[in-house]
């Protein structure tokens, strides 16, 4: 049996992760990590997805399909 992790950052800590100050504590933690799941021989692949600026949520509301760009659906306040 296989299991499909998912991690999500917040928009602004995806950010940070590319910034000079904070991108090498990030992804060394992130590297121990994948290498100790590795060497447990736990990991079949890793592949990463795309930012969320580049996000598209399809819904299905009375059998129409509707699409909008970004990761967040509208809210009426």
């Amino acid at each position: 049996m296989q299991y499909m992790l998912m991690f999500n950052d917040t928009t602004e800590e995806f950010a940070r992760r590319n910034q000079p100050e904070y991108a090498p504590s990030y992804w060394g933690a992130w590297s121990a990590f994948i290498g100790a799941m590795r060497a447990a021989g736990v990991i079949v692949n890793g592949d990463a997805l795309l930012g969320p600026e580049t996000a598209t949520t399809v819904r299905l509301r009375d059998g129409k399909r509707q699409i909008q760009d970004g990761p967040l659906a509208d809210a009426k306040e």
